[in-house]
């Protein structure tokens, strides 16, 4: 697909913000080194071209990623004719292999869940889809439902706080914690979040940041009178004592 001018020169702002970026990686790890009495090995070009790299391997596993949901919600739910409308939507860009969000570029003060036109009982059927798909331990699954969710509406942390937990509940514990430490920034008065991070953070091994996040959830669960939130956060905190 040929870029047109405009597209041509904001692809070059991209390009020359990124390069700027891994500049500023690759001046700070060669001052980390020095500091430390090494060197760096590599040079700026080769760290940079390295770095670039690594940032198109991650978009092409995020896409691929958001496919893998789309398509799984379209094995499940084949049989609810409400449904169907939507997937119709999404279909031609994914059998064409082209960025399912080219054609909302310029909406985004609407979530996609708006620009879809999905009614929020169509989410809740989706949601409830994935959720049965998590309770029945088919993690992979229901992660790719819920980062699939998360992409459609990021104001429903519920999607994100079960993409974390999905994630976790397979071992991707480092995954986990960039999801839910972004979801935190965009909650942080939720008690429930701060519990799950702080669950996967003890499976992390890292007591102290566990700690501090479950006290957060106490404070808020308290205030909140969520006594099941405080029940599991007492165990948790057993658990941290060992």
């Amino acid at each position: 697909m040929t870029l047109s001018k405009e597209e041509q020169h904001s692809q070059k702002e991209f390009d020359d913000l990124l390069l700027r970026i891994f500049v500023n990686e690759f001046e700070e790890q060669k001052a980390l080194a020095m500091a430390k009495g090494g060197m760096q090995l590599e040079t700026k070009e080769a760290f940079c071209s390295k770095r670039t790299m690594e940032l198109e391997k991650a978009i092409d596993q995020s896409r691929e990623k958001l496919v893998n949901g789309f398509r799984a919600f379209i094995k499940k739910t084949g049989e609810i004719p409400e449904i169907i409308p939507l997937f119709k939507k999404f279909q031609n860009n994914i059998e064409e292999n082209e960025n399912i969000t080219s054609e909302v570029e310029n909406t985004q003060k609407k979530s996609f869940q708006e620009i879809f036109e999905i009614n929020d009982d169509d989410f809740l059927i989706l949601y409830n889809i994935a959720c049965e798909e998590l309770n029945k331990t088919h993690y992979e699954i229901a992660s790719d439902m819920f980062n699939f969710l998360s992409w459609l509406n990021p104001q429903i942390y519920l999607s994100m706080m079960n993409f974390g937990l999905a994630e976790s509940l397979q071992g991707h514990h480092d995954v986990a914690k960039e999801i839910y430490e972004t979801c935190l920034k965009v909650f942080p008065t939720v008690h429930l979040l701060h519990l799950y991070a702080a669950d996967n953070y003890c499976l992390m091994k890292e007591k102290d940041k566990a700690k501090e996040l479950l006290e957060q959830c106490v404070t808020l669960a308290t205030a909140a009178n969520d006594t099941n939130c405080l029940l599991q956060a007492e165990k948790l905190k057993v658990k941290l004592s060992f």
